[in-house]
């Protein structure tokens, strides 16, 4: 278990949200969106699925298409969208996000929640053009991503290196005027903005993302024998630049 994934790892200890702005920034970007019976919508790299079935839950009439390059992940939001009574209106596809599928101007709404910060950047930039092919014109891209809060660039580098090591990944987060010109760059304009702190891997974070039950069963599997090191690597990192470290939430639309 040492040797996987960052996102895998904390999976297996119990973690259901894995998002670097956790429920708060997914709230704040499910705020600024509305929904119709004819909206299509795309979520990629959807994780166990839960910001999907959450939208399904709340709105009866909606139906989502959601992908992920982890088959693990895939089947696991499958099981949860069955749990929530919601498989019949969600499609799981097992994809690239980088290398999506899908026929031109498809979709009123995409949501990619923390899978850029996983791509180096020539793979970010594959996956906002991709968006932007798939968008209708006046759709929405709504994001949340870990984002580097410094000028010094042997401080952003180091931080790039060092938590692609303790997570296993080519983990790649960008500083706020790279993210915007990653989304810019692709003809994507800017709506709202939120950036706050990253607080998914410590206690109060865990509370409000999972639960207190959850974070008390989440903790007491990272103490264990097996997974004690590899934990407190991830807070040892998170900790270290935990000055310099922010989630950013995105929404942005296609003219």
């Amino acid at each position: 278990m040492n040797n996987i994934t960052g996102h895998s790892f904390l999976t297996k200890l119990g973690k259901k949200r894995l998002k670097p702005g956790g429920i708060r920034a997914t709230r704040f970007l499910m705020k600024h969106v509305s929904f119709n019976k004819d909206n299509k919508v795309l979520e990629v790299g959807c994780g166990q699925g839960l910001t999907s079935i959450e939208l399904l839950k709340k709105y009866k009439f909606l139906k989502i298409v959601a992908v992920d390059i982890d088959l693990d992940a895939i089947r696991l939001a499958k099981k949860n969208a069955l749990k929530a009574k919601v498989s019949d209106r969600i499609e799981f596809i097992h994809a690239d996000g980088t290398k999506l599928d899908f026929i031109n101007d498809s979709f009123d709404l995409i949501i990619c929640e923390s899978m850029l910060t996983m791509l180096t950047l020539d793979k970010k930039e594959q996956a906002v053009k991709g968006f932007y092919r798939l968008l209708k014109k006046g759709g929405k891209l709504l994001t949340q991503d870990i984002m580097i809060d410094s000028k010094n660039e042997e401080i952003v580098n180091q931080i790039i290196t060092d938590l692609a090591n303790e997570t296993f990944t080519s983990m790649w987060p960008l500083t706020l005027s790279n993210w915007h010109n990653v989304f810019a760059s692709h003809g994507f304009l800017e709506q709202e903005r939120l950036v706050g702190r990253i607080i998914q891997l410590n206690p109060i974070g865990m509370i409000i993302d999972e639960g207190f039950f959850s974070m008390i069963k989440i903790y007491k599997n990272a103490l264990n024998k097996e997974n004690k090191e590899r934990f407190s690597k991830l807070i040892k990192v998170f900790r270290k630049y935990q000055s310099n470290l922010r989630f950013i939430a995105n929404i942005s639309y296609k003219l």
